[in-house]
């Protein structure tokens, strides 16, 4: 693991481990790709959110870096509307994992819940034939 690196998107936000230092391009939106600052080992420990809020911030300080002094009220306004784009994408990407995750949880429950009704359907039926066959014995 020592030999991946980890590169990012400052377009999309995308990421992508990379076993050697070269020029990677985005498959998503083909822009050129930027190396991260920290290990593939610690990339990889962190939760989907910190490593969401570790790419933006990476993001951020490019785009300010590549802004100038001479830049217009118009120009920061876009910078403004771009990186909050991309704040709004990284949120609702969580939000969707989250959603995910409970749906993946309410159909586990929801097998659960057909198992155990099936399983007491059979029981009931068990139980009435009993019932029905102790009635004509006993006639």
């Amino acid at each position: 693991m020592n030999d991946l690196s980890v590169y990012y998107c400052p377009k999309c936000g995308r990421y992508a481990y990379v076993q050697r230092n070269s020029h990677i391009s985005c498959s998503a939106c083909s822009y050129d790709m930027k190396l991260l600052s920290v290990s593939c080992t610690e990339f990889m420990h962190l939760s989907l959110e910190k490593r969401n809020v570790l790419i933006l911030d990476h993001i951020l300080s490019e785009a300010k870096q590549n802004s100038s002094d001479t830049t217009s009220d118009q120009d920061e306004l876009c910078l403004t509307g771009s990186c909050s784009y991309r704040h709004m994408f990284f949120s609702m990407n969580m939000r969707l994992h989250e959603l995910q995750k409970e749906n993946q949880q309410l159909n586990h429950t929801v097998d659960w819940m057909h198992q155990t009704i099936w399983k007491l359907l059979s029981r009931n039926k068990e139980l009435e034939k009993r019932l029905e066959h102790s009635r004509s014995g006993s006639s």
